[in-house]
């Protein structure tokens, strides 16, 4: 300190390091918060669910008996699902896609807890999509959106 008080024209540099170390933990701090954030986001989808994938393609009409009456099963409803790289502070990360029946969709939507932004729910062949996943695609209601239309990087992804 009393160095500090002789050379007051030091004060300044060791000012400017401070804040420099301050700003550079909190982007850090921030940046691990981030990640973990998006782990978080990347799984949590599922927290309702229980999905029971066959092997064989189809699941037996045993199976499926023996599921149903297992205890606290709502509905049990045949399903695909896929991936779609979405962009990140990591790069790009992969979100879930789930193929459900047309009408089973505002039923699993409610039974999730996820509200419904812009549009409505297909009445006919259609997909209902997050936000995160429309604003990567820029998609829009009434859109076309899927590898035949959404060629290319995905937004502030380098080509």
């Amino acid at each position: 300190m009393k160095y500090l008080r002789r050379n007051p024209s030091k004060i300044v540099p060791v000012w400017a390091i401070l804040f420099l170390a301050v700003v550079l933990s909190s982007a850090i701090g921030t940046l691990v918060q981030s990640f973990a954030l998006d782990a978080q986001e990347s799984l949590l989808w599922s927290k309702p669910f229980v999905i029971v994938f066959s092997t064989e393609g189809r699941m037996s009409p045993t199976l499926v008996r023996h599921i149903r009456a297992l205890q606290g099963i709502r509905f049990l409803y045949p399903l695909a699902t896929s991936q779609v790289a979405t962009p990140s502070l990591s790069g790009s990360s992969n979100r879930v896609i789930l193929a459900l029946p047309t009408r089973t969709i505002p039923r699993v939507a409610r039974f999730a807890g996820w509200a419904l932004i812009r549009g409505r729910f297909p009445t006919h062949p259609g997909v209902v999509v997050s936000a995160m996943i429309s604003d990567a695609l820029d998609a829009r209601v009434g859109m076309p959106i899927g590898s035949a239309v959404n060629k290319g990087p995905l937004p502030g992804q380098e080509p």
